[in-house]
């Protein structure tokens, strides 16, 4: 069982981080000229903010057990991400210039899906050629979703 009363807790991560959160927007669009770029900032830095909290609370329930394989698990996670990402700017950078025009919302709203889905494919094929074993366990979450809508 866990104690939310407890300051390690999760929950109480996930509270400190959205009044982090809260105030650093307010501080961030009223006493910078930032405008919705301070508001963007905000969010990224309570987000790590609440990482790193939430990474200091997992430590201290693991007890350093079995860090090299958590470490190697991790370093790939970021490794694919970031060259997922890197797909997903590039589809957006040849998309914009080459295929629509972005004057129209509709325009906007197909270029935006398929950058989405080119980096959700790219971070499946990353994930598969650096051996991520998590992507096997999201597959059997996946199909055990999708079989309750399957007939009988």
């Amino acid at each position: 069982d866990i104690d939310y009363r407890l300051p390690g807790c999760p929950i109480n991560q996930n509270e400190l981080a959205k009044a982090r959160q809260i105030l650093s927007s307010y501080l961030f669009v009223n006493f910078t000229n930032w405008g919705i770029l301070g508001l963007a900032v905000s969010a990224s830095l309570s987000n790590i903010i609440q990482c790193f909290g939430l990474w200091f609370v997992f430590i201290q329930k693991v007890d350093g057990e079995g860090w090299s394989k958590i470490y190697r698990h991790i370093i790939k996670i970021i490794f694919a991400s970031i060259l997922a990402g890197i797909a997903s700017w590039l589809s957006l950078q040849i998309i914009d210039s080459f295929v629509f025009d972005t004057t129209k919302t509709i325009f906007v709203i197909i270029s935006f899906a398929l950058c989405i889905a080119i980096g959700a494919i790219s971070f499946m094929i990353f994930s598969i050629l650096l051996h991520i074993e998590e992507l096997g366990q999201f597959t059997r979450f996946f199909k055990k979703a999708t079989s309750i809508f399957s007939p009988k």
